[in-house]
């Protein structure tokens, strides 16, 4: 389904641009989150500028449980998504 499909020809761009901008603050936003997260979660000390073996390992484990949670989450709303548009083209046959 194109969003964009109904607008006039000279709003279609600005409407993908703002679209585009929105999935990269969105992005940046999961991406500064796990970091943060990640790094409160897994190190402990400064005793160097190099992480530890532990940290490293922790810090591995956390980014791929958050990056599976979000696939999920993503898999989940698409699921849901596709539901509610079979719904909806029942609703609208009978």
């Amino acid at each position: 389904m194109d969003a964009a499909a109904g607008l006039p020809e000279h709003l279609h761009g600005e409407f993908l641009q703002a679209i585009e901008e929105m999935q990269i603050k969105g992005f940046l936003q999961m991406h500064n989150k796990v970091t943060e997260s990640c790094f409160k979660d897994c190190v402990k000390a400064f005793h160097s500028k190099n992480l530890t073996g532990e940290e490293s390992k922790c810090i591995n484990t956390c980014t791929a449980k958050f990056l599976a949670m979000s696939q999920r989450l993503s898999q989940r709303y698409a699921e849901v998504s596709m539901e509610q548009q079979m719904e909806m083209q029942q609703q609208g046959q009978q």
